[in-house]
């Protein structure tokens, strides 16, 4: 699981912005997902690249260096601000709360994680952790693209592309 330092280029995303808790993630992702898919297939558009998802307004030094059982209980009530869509091609339109947005182009730390998604905060710590350590200075949202799908794979496989911004 080594850490790499990326430039990423802006691309498009047709997606639709959640709030959700952590309880209720996964019926948020799957609404999301079917919505968005849905309306690309109404409108023949093909997904050419792996679905993710924008977390907005983090603050890294709250779930850094916060008591571990304030962090839990924090995280568990927190009300988590999320993009959640497919990258595209075309220059398209919305429709409804589906919106036509951009990843944001610039500096990452980029990480692979391996294995449920319930675990994907030791990743997330390794990545913060190593910034620390390289006194680099994390923007407030991150990137996940998720590389293989949980009802095909076992939860030990499914592969989680996280990207953190940098300054």
């Amino acid at each position: 699981m080594g850490i790499k330092v990326v430039t990423k280029k802006s691309m498009r995303v047709l997606q639709v912005s959640r709030e959700t808790t952590v309880f209720g993630m996964k019926k948020t992702f799957s609404q999301a997902f079917e919505t968005v898919s849905a309306y690309m297939a109404k409108k023949n558009v093909k997904c050419e690249f792996a679905p993710c998802a924008l977390y907005r307004e983090l603050d890294w030094n709250a779930m850094n260096h916060t008591n571990p059982l304030l962090k839990l209980i924090s995280a568990a009530f927190k009300k988590w601000k999320i993009d959640i869509g497919y990258p595209v091609f075309q220059d398209m339109t919305g429709e409804g709360d589906i919106v036509l947005a951009q990843l944001p182009a610039g500096k990452y730390l980029e990480c692979l994680h391996k294995g449920p998604y319930d675990k994907v905060g030791e990743t997330y710590k390794i990545i913060t952790d190593f910034a620390e350590k390289q006194n680099m200075k994390l923007k407030d949202f991150s990137i996940e693209s998720y590389l293989n799908c949980p009802t095909k794979v076992k939860p030990a496989e499914l592969e989680t592309r996280i990207a953190v911004a940098v300054e």
